[in-house]
């Protein structure tokens, strides 16, 4: 038969510590919220007795001792022990205090548990739209819109080996390439080429040159962002039960999303 330490996963001699651990990690298997299942249910419930039980110092002592005897069997309805006449005050107030602690802890971390379980849920949900905003970021880099003409007031070599090229006073900075074609461009006319949606400067270039990736700005890491966002969205759609890891990355595309929709409106 099952004892309530098999029920847990632990051997007999487990501390606290070891039984609590193996009581959260089995909750987040059975939970209702996690697992709808009858069996989950009915697994829940012995999960549950049994922390009571060996949570409890007192009560644990008095079923070791019942094991003792024989009473293995979990479906036996288990007698509290007496209380023991006092000899230390300090010591009963004491057990007191561990015991009503670790139970408030436990019904803490419940509510934690189900919030965490109730808030995978929603970014499960919202998921489907970081997946929208990534299909439309990784559209804009790889289209392009109209380019805009410009003249290239200057072509400079910067540090680390960069290129600065001053358009109307303002300098962009892009590959040391670009300074390198200056020496074959008798004509300094250029073209700023623009983002296929959002039509955002994303490349510079000669007129009848190459196109040079603008530095500083969203598109010198390429299409990353977007696709950190379709790769962790898919992942967030595809795993259906909670687990802490996928609760902690679905953080990332609410973040990202917000630093491009930042990009977008402010830059």
């Amino acid at each position: 038969m099952l004892t309530y330490y098999d029920i847990l996963e632990v051997h007999q001699g487990a501390t606290y510590a070891e039984i609590k651990s193996s009581y959260r990690r089995l909750v987040k298997i059975y939970h209702p919220d996690v697992n709808p299942s009858a069996l989950a249910a009915e697994k829940i419930t012995q999960i549950t007795n049994a922390y009571e039980v060996l949570s409890d110092p007192n009560a644990r002592a008095n079923y070791d001792w019942q094991i003792s005897l024989g009473a293995s069997d979990t479906s036996f309805t288990y007698q509290a022990p007496q209380p023991e006449p006092v000899v230390d005050e300090r010591e009963q107030k004491r057990r007191e205090y561990v015991k009503w602690r670790r139970k408030r802890d436990e019904e803490l971390w419940q509510k934690r548990f189900h919030m965490k379980v109730m808030f995978y849920k929603y970014q499960r949900y919202f998921a489907y739209l970081f997946l929208l905003v990534g299909v439309i970021f990784t559209f804009d880099h790889y289209t392009h819109g109209d380019k805009q003409p410009i003249k290239i007031q200057r072509v400079i070599l910067l540090k680390w080996g960069n290129t600065g090229v001053v358009v109307n006073g303002i300098r962009y900075e892009t590959s040391g390439a670009m300074y390198r074609e200056k020496a074959v461009q008798p004509d300094l006319s250029g073209y700023f080429y623009h983002s296929g949606v959002f039509g955002k400067n994303s490349q510079i270039g000669f007129a009848n040159g190459g196109k040079y990736t603008i530095y500083g700005s969203l598109y010198q890491f390429g299409n990353l962002f977007a696709y950190l966002i379709l790769i962790i969205s898919a992942a967030l759609i595809a795993v259906k039960k909670y687990n802490d890891f996928m609760l902690t990355i679905g953080l990332i595309p609410i973040f990202l999303t917000w630093f491009l929709m930042v990009f977008v409106l402010f830059t």
